[in-house]
């Protein structure tokens, strides 16, 4: 017959009491699992600004995982160190393809080596510019050094050429579009809305068709 609790002796206390003192061994395994967890979770994590292999989008490759000498070869040179007016690269029919209503000359930096010509140029319907910009002395490898840019090789009319973004951008970005058409020189051609109305696949689609067409002029210029 059981002893009720107050009557139990010492022995059978003591047993008790070292019963439920010992931890329960499912509880043990839950906490190591969701230790492990945590800990696989905490590794996996990137610093903020630095792109991660399993966290790029598909179809593109990091800055850091790309250079200069993985570009395919050009098939020929075309020296853009002579185009004073970046204007003259897109056609009246090039432009009209690009419903293009409004360009302007002007200056700009984009690979921080002073100002060189430039041409800006906007199209009828949702906001945004094309800008067209002879890069004559810093090739497209600057692009996979750019902090934050996701870079994918590209071809343009049988050109190398790079397709630039932000790493992780989210709203308005531009997307640019660098066709290596000589050593250290580069065609560059940006495609910017001024609102939310284009994806970035978009952008890019844009930007691409504009180098494209102004490369073909590019390659009648003598």
């Amino acid at each position: 017959m059981m002893l009720p609790s107050s009557t139990a002796s010492p022995r059978t206390r003591s047993r008790a009491r070292w019963v439920t003192s010992v931890p329960d061994r499912k509880l043990i395994g839950l906490v190591g699992a969701v230790a492990a967890v945590l800990v696989l979770s905490a590794c996996s994590n990137t610093e903020p600004g630095k792109s991660s292999a399993a966290s790029s989008a598909p179809g593109t490759s990091s800055s850091t995982g790309s250079t200069a000498s993985s570009l395919p070869p050009r098939p020929k040179d075309l020296k853009v160190d002579k185009v004073t007016d970046p204007c003259s690269l897109l056609t009246d029919a090039q432009r009209a393809e690009l419903s293009i209503t409004r360009a302007r000359k002007g200056t700009a930096d984009p690979v921080h080596t002073g100002p060189v010509a430039a041409c800006m140029l906007n199209p009828s319907g949702p906001s945004a510019t094309y800008r067209v910009v002879a890069v004559p002395n810093t090739g497209v490898g600057y692009w996979f050094d750019v902090v934050n840019m996701s870079t994918q090789v590209i071809d343009v009319s049988g050109f190398p050429a790079v397709r630039a973004t932000f790493s992780g951008s989210a709203g308005v970005a531009a997307c640019s579009i660098a066709v290596s058409v000589a050593d250290n020189q580069q065609l560059l051609v940006d495609f910017t809305p001024d609102d939310r109305q284009f994806s970035q696949e978009q952008m890019c689609q844009n930007a691409q068709k504009a180098a494209g067409l102004a490369l073909a002029t590019l390659q009648t210029i003598k």
